[in-house]
């Protein structure tokens, strides 16, 4: 278990690509329509599988392809962050 890994096993003269997620101990097969995906090399296989790991922790870790700094990141999910010198200002003294 907690380990990210990604294999081509031989299969009926071609081979599967299997995938291990961090939360998940049993090893999953690529798919296609919920039939599994015979691949001609092994490292094409290897190859889907970690293809599709990625596309998995993108998709937990909230990744949708684009590059977004994480204050822009907050920024859009919440409102916008206020820098330094902008907007009002509180004194701390207790003047």
């Amino acid at each position: 278990m907690n380990d990210l890994n990604a294999r081509a096993i031989p299969y009926q003269g071609q081979f599967l690509g299997q995938f291990r997620r961090v939360h998940k101990p049993a090893w999953e097969t690529v798919c296609e329509d919920g039939e599994p995906i015979l691949f001609p090399l092994a490292s094409e296989a290897e190859c889907a599988a970690w293809r599709v790991l990625r596309e998995h922790m993108g998709e937990v870790l909230g990744y949708r392809g684009e590059i977004v700094s994480p204050r822009e990141r907050a920024e859009q999910e919440f409102q916008k962050v206020m820098r330094h010198g902008e907007g009002k200002s509180a004194s701390c003294s207790g003047e």
